[in-house]
């Protein structure tokens, strides 16, 4: 089985599950039929690795991850919008993080789009960000705004 028949040979699979019914015959003989035929999971394993191995196959199973396999300075950006707090939580949930906000390059980077995005104290002297802002600071208001204080909306 060569290279362009993998892709192929998956669709066919994920096609066929949609159409059966769980637990029936003809879907119990299709992933009979799939473990007796490793060579493509062989050959996936062998040229992409053991991860890129595991990933297709729970793509077939319809488990899909998009946020690890995110571009890093899209999650730089969207963790610059987090409390400190909740980014050492969200560094707990997988290795990937963890090693993320292990660098100090990153938090420079985290500190970097914060001050880009604060709303600047020369800014804030104007009448007409004094009016918006006298009137976000009333009582609740702060504790919900707690998470982006740095946003005008």
């Amino acid at each position: 089985m060569g290279g362009p028949a993998l892709p192929r040979l998956l669709r066919r699979k994920r096609k066929e599950k949609r159409r059966l019914n769980p637990g029936s015959r003809a879907q119990n003989a299709l992933w009979t039929e799939g473990r007796k035929g490793q060579t493509w999971r062989e050959q996936v394993q062998s040229i992409f690795g053991k991860g890129m191995l595991k990933y297709t196959l729970n793509l077939c199973h319809g488990h899909y991850d998009f946020l690890v396999r995110m571009p890093e300075n899209l999650i730089v950006h969207i963790m610059s919008f987090l409390n400190v707090e909740d980014i050492e939580q969200l560094s707990k949930t997988c290795k990937r993080f963890q090693q993320l906000c292990k660098t100090d390059e990153f938090w420079e980077r985290i500190k970097r789009l914060q001050d880009k995005y604060t709303l600047d104290v020369q800014t804030a002297k104007f009448p007409a960000y004094k009016k918006q802002r006298n009137f976000h600071q009333r009582r609740g208001f702060l504790t919900q705004m707690q998470r982006r204080q740095t946003t005008f909306f």
